[in-house]
């Protein structure tokens, strides 16, 4: 790749621009737009060099995940997505629909497709009439990494009223506090921001949880 510190013709790149923020529902949105001014002034155009060098920069790092000369490796993304399918539909016997995470529901055909392509399968457990995620069958304080991946799964968002924060980046609370015997289990466990995990632990807030996951 060639280095952008060596770009010298403004002319060349003088196009675009480049703008990164976080969305209400915890994701990053970076935008490239190009230059809608064809006659803006000189002193314009060198003020927006910086914006979109950044511009060409995130461009290259999302493509090839290179960074330019002289700053160590490159970067790689990983990208994990969860599509949760019936095992009765992966073998062409059922027609309940898959469901891809942070979307909603899709036909039994594609989730097919997605999973013949899948470099990995977690196996889930699940209820054969309530459809509900069942125990993993570790019981400590410590929610275990599988159970946490359930849990995101089931939770989608903090589970706290009007709450749309990630449950990937959520603690996970104990519905009835572990401190008064509750067990660390799928169906005593939920998703919870840090500051609504906070206002639940530290106040005389009370959740009660039912089979189905649903908070009360």
């Amino acid at each position: 790749m060639e280095n952008l510190a060596d770009l010298s013709d403004i002319e060349d790149f003088d196009r675009q621009n480049f703008d990164i923020k976080e969305l209400d529902d915890g994701g990053v949105l970076g935008v490239v737009t190009a230059e809608t001014s064809g006659d803006a002034a000189s002193l314009a155009r060198r003020m927006s060099v910086l914006a979109q060098l950044r511009a060409d920069a995130f461009a290259a790092l999302v493509v090839d995940g290179v960074t330019p000369a002289g700053l160590g490796r490159g970067i790689r993304a990983t990208v994990n997505v969860t599509v949760p399918v019936p095992v009765l539909t992966l073998l062409g016997r059922g027609d309940e629909p898959g469901h891809l995470e942070g979307c909603g529901p899709i036909d039994p055909e594609t989730a097919r497709e997605l999973a013949a392509g899948a470099p990995s399968f977690t196996r889930i457990l699940v209820h054969p009439e309530t459809g509900v995620m069942l125990s993993v069958g570790r019981h400590q304080y410590r929610v275990p990494k599988d159970l946490r991946r359930l849990l995101v799964i089931r939770d989608e968002t903090c589970r706290f009223a009007g709450c749309n924060r990630p449950a990937a980046r959520a603690e996970m609370d104990h519905s009835h506090e572990w401190r008064e015997d509750g067990i660390t289990r799928y169906d005593n466990l939920a998703s919870l921001c840090a500051p609504d995990h906070r206002l639940k632990t530290q106040t005389n807030w009370t959740v009660t949880q039912s089979p189905g996951g649903e908070l009360h």
